[in-house]
């Protein structure tokens, strides 16, 4: 086994460890994510410390350790600057990356979850300022990242007995996943089921379905936004246990 190794890597979160010494957590392309003990990253003077603040893609360096891996050393290799110089846009990142950290257990290699937070990143960044609170922008990472995670919601079929509910009445359950038909809410009365519109599952079927530079072109009335940010919650709540964040 190499001793050192190299990743492209996304910074997630990190924390004091003694007094000069930080864990970092990074999302990598090939390895997932990975926490990293980063020597006298606490000093002022640390060059690894200003290169892992940054919001972008690194190129980081490893060291394989006993009780932690360290990091050995970091160069970016893209920088999103219109993120740093905007706070709605630093929030959106920020929120998206701690969520991720949350969310994914170390180890877990994912490509699919590197691109989709560099996708985000690259849209946060790229759209108008005004989209990134206001938009479908947010919502529809959070959306995708769900189903990346193993759990895609029932959008199409009743969750007990599986009839097209399309152009039919149906209610939402997020603890039984889904959408759940008129007279199966009525057999089983669910406590959490609550009437949804047709709309609402047509934003989210859009969110998952679409490209995250489409979503942040699409923005939903009042009505719609506080719907979908409810649904965005409680799914997140109830399948990750943790609140969703910046939606």
């Amino acid at each position: 086994m190499a001793l050192t190794f190299r990743a492209n890597a996304i910074p997630l979160a990190k924390r004091p460890v003694r007094e000069t010494d930080r864990v970092y957590s990074v999302l990598t392309e090939d390895r997932g994510k990975l926490e990293l003990l980063a020597r006298g990253s606490r000093k002022i003077v640390s060059k690894l410390a200003g290169e892992m603040e940054q919001i972008g893609v690194l190129d980081i360096f490893i060291a394989r350790g006993r009780a932690f891996d360290h990091l050995a050393g970091a160069a970016a290799l893209k920088s999103f600057p219109l993120i740093r110089a905007s706070l709605p846009r630093l929030l959106a990142a920020l929120a998206a990356a701690a969520f991720l950290d949350r969310a994914v257990k170390p180890a877990f290699g994912d490509p699919a979850l590197f691109n989709l937070l560099r996708e985000y990143l690259e849209t946060v960044a790229s759209a108008p300022e005004r989209s990134v609170p206001d938009s479908a922008l947010t919502p529809a990472f959070f959306w995708k990242l769900f189903v990346r995670l193993g759990f895609r919601p029932d959008l199409e079929k009743c969750v007990r007995c599986r009839k097209d509910v399309a152009g039919g009445e149906c209610s939402w359950t997020s603890h039984h996943g889904g959408v759940v038909c008129r007279s199966c809410r009525a057999e089983l009365a669910l406590a959490d089921a609550a009437p949804i519109s047709r709309d609402t599952l047509t934003a989210l079927n859009f969110f998952i379905s679409s490209p995250l530079e489409e979503c942040s072109r699409f923005f939903p009335s009042p009505p719609l936004s506080l719907s979908v940010k409810a649904l965005t919650a409680a799914w997140s709540q109830r399948h990750l246990e943790l609140p969703a964040i910046g939606v």
